[in-house]
């Protein structure tokens, strides 16, 4: 348990009236012994004594010696030495010092293991360890209280000395001892009450903490298993944004150049070959992006080529496989995007031809892409059917979430065609 400011203060009252009391008890034996030999009665005070006692003057010396020694264990012991050895050596050690100052005042100061015994209960240390070295200083109190253990020796009654002086000095003196015993008693019975509150409430925190815990572990736990089912989704919509993509790129390049294939076949026969070499071409390379989609990795094209000259080459494609015409305005020679800025702008502009020629059916297409105030600006428009009610399928859906990933927006229309216009800010800018 840590120790409270309470008890800390309660501790330091019953240590100093005790202190009082032992600096008036030497006070008074020094002053009483010099009367008695002043008087020259000091031969009667010795007869009626079973044994000669030591000289006042080094009561005295001994008795502040060990009251010091034992207020600075008290007040600093703990924070020097921690743990169980610690505890060990501290509790003999104060327990030893109440024991020899017991003994030098003469057994007429028993007070003090009860106060050793609140300052063992503050103690950090395992709860049976102290409760253990508790109840040896209890023991060590009634024994020593009783007069009837035998580290006290010989002893000589407060009552002796007090027999010199008058009635009303002796019963004021008497009381002021009374009070002390018995304020120091009730002052560890209210120790003892405070001990036990502020550990019963420090038990209900740690059990509430406990429990707050637990309900902070199920709601890690929850948290935890949602951000795998997002994770999942997310792995997921990724690869069919990807294999969307580039399957729906690849196929809509093939069957359009399979159309144009049957249009040759009777007419031309090297042209034919030559257009379906191409799509032999095209069809690998759609294989190699499917295959780098599933392993997390950047289109085939950006892994080898910059973003311009990756889009150069799906324009080319688009116009050599499917026969429509694509022009082009790519204003980013000087720009520096990032990896995932580069795959959405890439996904964007293949998305869009492929919709305008499997869709819109267009023969001409018109492609802006520019670098403007920190933001990058994407336009596609083509001369296709276009559709008088939008439905956002497969297509649109994942481009609008590629650019809502990086903080852009993307837009479209159908009048006389097919457009779309997409923006968002990039991190780097211009070089």
């Amino acid at each position: 348990m840590k120790d409270s400011e309470a008890l800390k203060r309660i501790r330091l009252i019953m240590l100093d009236i005790n202190v009082i009391w032992l600096v008036f008890y030497v006070i008074l034996v020094n002053y009483t012994s010099r009367k008695i030999v002043d008087s020259q009665g000091a031969k009667s005070f010795i007869e009626s004594l079973s044994f000669i006692p030591g000289q006042p003057w080094k009561t005295g010396i001994y008795t502040f010696t060990l009251v010091l020694v034992l207020g600075t264990v008290m007040i600093c012991g703990r924070k020097i030495l921690k743990g169980r050895t610690a505890f060990l050596f501290y509790t003999l050690l104060e327990i030893f010092l109440g024991l020899m100052l017991f003994r030098v005042t003469n057994s007429s100061f028993s007070n003090i293991l009860l106060i050793v015994a609140a300052d063992i209960l503050a103690f950090a240390c395992d709860d049976i360890y102290k409760l253990i070295a508790f109840l040896l200083i209890l023991v060590l109190y009634v024994v020593t209280d009783a007069g009837i253990h035998p580290f006290a020796g010989e002893r000589i009654e407060l009552t002796v000395y007090l027999d010199y002086y008058s009635d009303l000095v002796r019963s004021e003196i008497t009381t002021f001892g009374n009070i002390v015993k018995s304020g120091t008693v009730l002052l560890f019975m209210y120790y003892m009450v405070m001990f036990m509150r502020i550990t019963a409430e420090e038990n209900e925190r740690i059990r509430q903490l406990n429990e707050e815990l637990d309900r902070a572990n199920e709601e890690l736990k929850s948290y935890a298993k949602t951000v795998e089912k997002m994770s999942e989704t997310r792995e997921r919509n990724r690869l069919a944004r990807e294999i969307h993509d580039t399957l729906g790129h690849t196929l809509t390049g093939i069957i359009s150049s399979l159309d144009g294939c049957i249009t040759l076949i009777d007419i031309s026969t090297d042209a034919t070959r030559k257009l379906l070499e191409k799509t032999r071409d095209v069809a690998r390379q759609g294989m190699v992006d499917v295959r780098r989609s599933v392993s997390a990795l950047r289109p085939d094209a950006l892994e080898k080529q910059s973003l311009k000259e990756a889009l150069e080459g799906i324009i080319n494609d688009a116009q050599t496989t499917a026969g429509v015409n694509i022009n082009s305005s790519l204003d980013i020679d000087d720009v520096r995007f990032a990896e995932d800025e580069e795959d959405a702008i890439y996904r964007t502009v293949q998305e869009s031809i492929t919709n305008a020629i499997r869709h819109g059916e267009a023969r001409n297409i018109e492609i802006g892409l520019l670098h403007k105030d920190g933001r990058v600006i994407i336009d596609v428009t083509d001369d296709g059917k276009g559709c008088e009610n939008i439905e956002k399928g497969f297509g649109l859906r994942h481009m609008q979430e590629r650019v809502q990933l990086l903080n852009g927006s993307l837009l479209y229309e159908s009048k006389c065609g097919f457009h779309v216009h997409a923006e968002g800010p990039i991190r780097w800018g211009r070089i």
